[in-house]
């Protein structure tokens, strides 16, 4: 059934994370396998069809909410951020009923994806040769794609409120130490964030910026004055040592509600 088949997806995605980014890391996917088979989970998507009377994936969808926001208001900000998890397995179960091909959110091309949040399931998918880093309106420190992110060494922003659906297609730096995304940065400010780049990875210490080629532009567009250090993914090391040519990939369009940018 789909729950066997959802399960059977985290499996895969255990080896993929295993291979990427440790078995630390990769042990949140059989974490997933063992909520997917959690006994209140199952009992709830039951109850809902058989005692509701409902299709299977309104089941799935309004079950899988429930138990998100029992994690949701809990006071541990750990715990709390366990939501995204049960949102994440709810929606392999839906994907598969519905046939939605979730293999990738990604273009064919490098790039810094832009998203309202992604799911560690979405992460651990892309292609890391493709991906230069990320940038949500959501999301959270304490969340398992901000630790896979980490691991993975993926130049990330959080809940970032000033993402603009013009990105699209832009040119842009993904500036960990600051907390900042550059769209369209003027040649001085390239040369000076590569530099900074290059030098902190020769020195061998944490990079976490995605740069693009020299445009002339507008003024940077940095994230919320409140952002620190804890709220980026940024401590993990970039793995690049110069700059790498990229624009931004706005993945409005996908499948996926929640990789769907809204303006806020």
């Amino acid at each position: 059934d789909a729950r066997a088949k959802a399960i059977d997806q985290q499996t895969a995605l255990y080896e993929k994370a295993l291979a990427e980014a440790g078995e630390d890391i990769a042990e949140v996917f059989n974490i997933h396998a063992m909520m997917l088979d959690d006994d209140d989970f199952v009992d709830a998507i039951k109850e809902i069809i058989n005692g509701q009377h409902k299709c299977a994936e309104y089941a799935v969808k309004t079950a899988g909410d429930n138990q998100a926001a029992v994690f949701a208001a809990m006071d541990d900000p750990y715990l709390q951020a366990r939501s995204a998890d049960v949102i994440d397995i709810a929606q392999a179960i839906l994907d598969i009923l519905q046939g939605v091909d979730n293999a990738t959110l990604q273009g064919t091309e490098p790039s810094i994806l832009v998203a309202e949040d992604l799911a560690p399931s979405e992460t651990v998918r892309m292609d890391k040769s493709l991906l230069l880093g990320f940038i949500t309106r959501e999301g959270s420190s304490n969340s398992h794609t901000a630790i896979l992110a980490r691991s993975m060494n993926i130049p990330a922003l959080i809940q970032c409120k000033v993402i603009q659906d013009d990105w699209d297609g832009r040119m842009a730096v993904v500036d960990g130490y600051n907390a900042c995304v550059y769209v369209d940065p003027t040649p001085d400010l390239l040369k000076s964030l590569t530099k900074k780049g290059e030098t902190a990875a020769s020195s061998e210490a944490a990079s976490d910026m995605a740069v693009t080629p020299p445009p002339e532009g507008e003024p940077l567009v940095p994230a919320l004055p409140e952002y620190d250090a804890d709220i980026l993914t940024g401590a993990a090391r970039s793995t690049n040592s110069r700059p790498v040519a990229v624009m931004v990939n706005n993945i409005a369009n996908s499948q996926r509600q929640n990789a769907r940018p809204q303006r806020g």
